[in-house]
């Protein structure tokens, strides 16, 4: 009986769903929160979905079956997604246009990461010097690595009033 009183309930609560159309895809929304993160609180109520990236297994986003989803953490969802496991060679060129504007052939690909391989680093024209605590450094990356600091950081020092030792070197772009 317990059983049939919860589906009514999330029948009841699916037919209080809107459907908003975000970016070309028509997805559905209960009180604002994607229905398929309502159904999994609703179905899983000792895993809630806070903190969690609910994935649609299938790779259908507009598919809100229960067994279609399942909780993982962002770890896990990207390293679904940055191998490229359950895509299809139609969901890849859809996200290399999607990332690209057109579809590009591995050959276009290689050609132009040969292209653009003397522009990395030291090679790179736009590339500008630091000085660091009286040490040179030619690019920020470089001198971002050897303090083992993220190159934000170091723009963030060099700007900053509180590090006088932290510069551009005169004459650099």
């Amino acid at each position: 009986m317990k059983g049939i009183k919860y589906m009514n309930n999330i029948e009841k609560m699916f037919k209080e769903t809107t459907v908003c159309k975000t970016s070309g895809e028509r997805r559905r929304f209960y009180k604002g929160k994607y229905w398929y993160r309502v159904l999994w609180d609703l179905c899983n109520p000792d895993q809630p979905c806070e903190g969690f990236i609910i994935h649609h297994i299938d790779g259908n986003e507009l598919n809100d079956d229960i067994s279609n989803l399942a909780r993982l953490t962002r770890a896990e969802h990207n390293k679904i997604h940055n191998t490229g496991i359950n895509r299809s060679e139609e969901t890849k060129q859809k996200i290399s246009l999607a990332n690209t504007g057109k579809i590009r052939s591995e050959e276009t690909k290689r050609k132009i990461s040969e292209n653009h391989a003397d522009y990395s680093g030291a090679n790179n024209p736009a590339a500008r010097s630091v000085s660091i605590n009286g040490q040179l450094f030619s690019t920020l990356t470089e001198s971002a690595q050897y303090l083992s600091m993220s190159v934000s950081g170091i723009i963030r020092r060099i700007k900053s009033k509180n590090f006088p030792g932290y510069s551009y070197i005169e004459g650099d772009n």
